[in-house]
């Protein structure tokens, strides 16, 4: 027991009564808290000292689980809908890392572009219309007409589109020559061959810097644009004369 009488602390201890001065238990008290207060001082610094290297090992890792990621999920940074910030998991009943939306819990999905075209024969199939590239990738180099298909419009309408916009041609049939798989891009094309009876006036855009007509001797094979270029010409030029019952399929990693 403890009692303070005029500037004494008298503490009952053993049995016996023992007059303190109140000075001296200051002395001890200030003492102990002075040795409390060096001891936290001492840790909360060892703290700062590992916390950045805690703050760069999260760090690193967090990069390392980003750089992981393909740029087409990673680039995926902020909701469209709403603004907030996504984040990339397995969404339930999913196989696969997703963007999801961190507020409204939006999915984002991100599947293959789909990219058509046609192989225009004129001449009796003697001779096909190449396009000079006027944009990148592959600037200043021949293909066929071809470009990404729209929405509302079937995969022939957009290779109809894309023939005209490129070299101001008409085609009005055309049958499915082949399917290119490019899994690394995250594209599908889809190449059609079609016969034009009449050779109209070339009306190249401006992401065509020229139209030529080539026989199949003189194309320029050396300097095409896309290998999925080469491989549509080499079968149209093979099947030229044949009705195509299966269409060529070709998938690149």
């Amino acid at each position: 027991m403890i009692r303070s009488i005029l500037g004494f602390t008298v503490s009952y201890s053993q049995g016996h009564w023992k007059r303190v001065s109140n000075v001296d238990i200051t002395k001890n008290l200030s003492s102990r808290c002075f040795r409390g207060t060096r001891l936290l001082a001492l840790v909360r610094r060892s703290h700062l000292q590992e916390a950045p290297n805690r703050r760069l090992l999260c760090s690193s890792l967090i990069s390392e689980r980003e750089n992981q990621l393909p740029d087409y999920i990673r680039n995926i940074k902020y909701c469209s809908r709403c603004g907030s910030k996504a984040e990339w998991k397995i969404p339930a009943g999913d196989n696969r890392v997703r963007a999801v939306c961190s507020c409204c819990h939006t999915i984002f999905y991100v599947n293959p572009k789909v990219v058509v075209g046609a192989v225009c024969l004129v001449e009796d199939k003697a001779s096909v219309i190449l396009c000079k590239r006027g944009i990148p990738p592959s600037y200043g180099k021949w293909t066929i007409p071809a470009g990404f298909m729209e929405m509302e419009e079937s995969s022939f309408q957009g290779a109809r589109r894309e023939t005209f916009e490129e070299t101001g041609l008409q085609i009005q049939t055309g049958q499915l020559l082949g399917v290119y798989n490019l899994v690394s891009a995250g594209q599908v094309h889809l190449v059609f061959r079609s016969e034009l009876s009449e050779l109209e006036e070339f009306v190249p855009n401006n992401e065509t810097l020229e139209v030529e007509q080539f026989s199949w001797e003189k194309i320029p094979w050396d300097n095409l644009a896309f290998a999925t270029t080469k491989w549509a010409l080499m079968y149209a030029r093979d099947t030229r004369f044949e009705e195509i019952v299966v269409p060529q399929v070709i998938t690149k990693s």
